[in-house]
């Protein structure tokens, strides 16, 4: 026999033995701060880049870019790399640029640039 109150009782479908352990699933759903350190990030290294600023160099800009901005926030140039893999993939054909004007950023799309070596050699007609 059953009494009122334990038949009307929602069932708790996860018991303490069947919820998962460890970190809870995101299923891809981030904060929106990653996406605005990441434009801030982005657009430090492209400017970087455009004036011929090495590889490592520009992503210390891209660090410094958005430590000034958002100094509480910790971000060093592993996760600076992290962004341009998930922005600018090197097999991909297009990369997510960043424009600023007056504080104001914009995001577009272009095909992928290839920034030149500043140590290639040139090769030799003849």
């Amino acid at each position: 026999m059953t009494t009122p109150d334990t038949q009307n009782a929602p069932q708790d479908s996860l018991t303490a033995e069947s919820k998962r352990l460890g970190r809870p699933r995101k299923n891809g759903v981030r904060d929106a701060g990653v996406l605005i350190r990441g434009t801030l990030a982005l657009n430090a290294f492209q400017l970087a880049r455009e004036q011929g600023v090495k590889y490592e160099v520009a992503l210390n800009e891209a660090v410094d870019a958005v430590r000034k901005k958002f100094p509480t926030e910790k971000i060093s140039a592993t996760e600076v790399k992290r962004m341009l893999a998930e922005f600018m993939p090197r097999n991909g054909e297009e990369q997510m640029v960043v424009t600023e004007k007056d504080g104001v950023y914009g995001i577009g799309f272009q095909p992928k640039k290839i920034y030149p070596k500043p140590r290639s050699s040139t090769p030799k007609k003849g």
